[in-house]
């Protein structure tokens, strides 16, 4: 199932950045694109949580790894819009920008003990020879 949702998010994402790069062709700056985006992402979560009755329970720890993880999603976002703004064409900067999965990969095994078999490697590797194409 988990594949299905990755296919999913990979078309809607997809086409979310061909609405930005379009967007930047129309001259609207990066910090408004990603401010509009915010609040209504933020109106999406929040009904979705109504709907489905979900609880803020998350305190401690679990709410300072939330508020980093949320800078880090800012610096990465804007990050990736501005490469979006400057590149001729937006699939080379989602290329470059997805080869975070080798630093997942890696990092989950050592932090979660996921297993990285030789198939696995030899995909982490292609995914460098790819990012290594593109920018040249």
């Amino acid at each position: 199932m988990w594949l299905i949702f990755s296919i999913s998010a990979a078309a809607v994402f997809a086409v979310l950045t061909l609405i930005w790069k379009k967007l930047f062709l129309m001259g609207v700056p990066v910090i408004i694109q990603l401010f509009v985006t915010s609040v209504m992402i933020a109106a999406c979560y929040g009904g979705h949580m109504i709907y489905t009755k979900s609880s803020m329970q998350a305190g401690g720890t679990a709410l300072l790894i939330m508020v980093v993880a949320a800078v880090l999603a800012y610096i990465g976002n804007v990050l990736q819009m501005e490469g979006f703004s400057r590149a001729p064409n937006p699939g080379y900067v989602v290329a470059i920008v997805s080869t975070h999965a080798i630093l997942v990969t890696v990092a989950s095994a050592f932090l979660f003990g996921s297993h990285i078999g030789m198939i696995k490697v030899v995909g982490v590797l292609l995914c460098v020879l790819g990012a290594i194409l593109l920018s040249l």
